[in-house]
């Protein structure tokens, strides 16, 4: 079993995550009890929040990957940058990036990616 976990304040990735055809889960509400996929956003020039940082430390061991969140407004070096980050620091594939709140091809890619990880696993 592979879960989708989101953090999300300003509303974007949390849209993007209702969006989805499976099931996504806030990291404000709960711990990872399996192996999951992160959706993150990107705050300022490339910082991952910290409400992230801190759940990752406690759930690091079940990341399988990462989706980052942007706006390219902040440049392309720094555009989703708190999925390469993510990324670096748990040896994990960062699965595609997202602008903003997505578009309905984003979350097609997106549930196109989440289906065939776990397809196989």
């Amino acid at each position: 079993m592979i879960d989708v976990f989101y953090f999300s304040k300003t509303g974007n990735t949390e849209s993007f995550a209702k969006r989805l055809s499976t099931d996504c889960l806030s990291i404000t509400d709960k711990e990872s009890d399996n192996q999951f996929i992160l959706l993150t956003p990107t705050y300022f020039f490339g910082q991952v929040p910290e409400e992230v940082d801190d759940w990752l430390s406690r759930n690091e061991l079940k990341l399988i990957g990462v989706i980052g969140f942007g706006n390219r407004n902040w440049g392309s070096k720094y555009f989703g940058r708190a999925a390469d980050i993510i990324s670096e620091s748990f040896g994990v594939p960062v699965l595609a990036k997202v602008e903003l709140r997505g578009t309905d091809e984003d979350v097609e890619s997106v549930d196109r990616i989440i289906e065939s990880l776990r397809r196989l696993r």
